[in-house]
């Protein structure tokens, strides 16, 4: 099994002094890839997934932060089947594909300040939705399974705690990430196949939402420019 994950944020924040108010935009990009071999059919697969998630707020108050982002997700699965004919090796491939959309307001607090370091909490409340994502119970083991079907959507919203470290460079540049290993996180969607109610599920997560495609890492890191 090969696996690489690259997740990369990008942030470009513009503050305006009326009224001791500071309004930033920014924004994040993450990029997720895996390759692996199966002992069946079919024997190779390949995952990509890609988010974008621009963000919006203004600081109220020193350490004090409200604002919203918006993102948008992309997962395509890539599946090799090999079989052989008499005239030697034939190949197959096909693609299956995932999107996802989240809009998420949300408030953020410094907790600590030491130095140039800064640990902030935000908290987070999304309207989110999917297509191409099935869920499945598995009767034999237990387990939730989740199948790939292009006439599946799904609509729900998500509760969201997350800790963010920021890094001041200088009073113009500070870098941080957003450490979702160590999110909780509570999620309701509700599954619809062919616009038909299918199912709703309820989850408890602690790290991240494996299920969500617009988070493709548990660290994400970036910057902060102030003008």
């Amino acid at each position: 099994m090969k696996k690489m994950v690259f997740t990369a944020v990008l942030a470009t924040v513009m503050i305006f002094g009326a009224n001791a108010q500071r309004v930033w935009i920014g924004g994040s990009v993450g990029f997720d890839s895996n390759s692996f071999e199966l002992d069946r059919s079919p024997h190779f697969t390949k995952t990509n997934a890609f988010s974008v998630a621009p963000e919006l707020g203004v600081s109220v108050t020193q350490g004090f932060d409200i604002g919203f982002s918006f993102g948008f997700g992309s997962e395509t699965h890539e599946f090799t089947r090999t079989s052989w004919t008499p005239n030697g090796q034939f190949i197959r491939t096909h693609e299956e594909k995932i999107s996802s959309w989240a809009i998420t307001p949300f408030i953020q607090y410094t907790v600590l300040a030491f130095g140039p370091l800064r640990l902030a909490c935000r908290a987070s409340v999304g309207f989110e939705g999917n297509k191409g994502l099935l869920p499945r119970y598995s009767e034999w083991n237990g387990y939730l399974l989740w199948d790939l079907d292009e006439n599946a959507s799904a609509r729900g919203f998500s509760l969201n705690l997350m800790p963010l470290l920021y890094l001041d460079i200088s009073r113009r540049i500070s870098l941080f990430t957003k450490m979702n290993f160590l999110s909780a996180n509570f999620s309701s969607m509700t599954y619809r196949l062919n616009n038909n109610e299918h199912s709703t599920i309820s989850t408890i997560n602690l790290g991240v939402d494996t299920n969500n495609v617009l988070n493709v890492g548990s660290l994400q890191f970036g910057m902060v420019l102030r003008l």
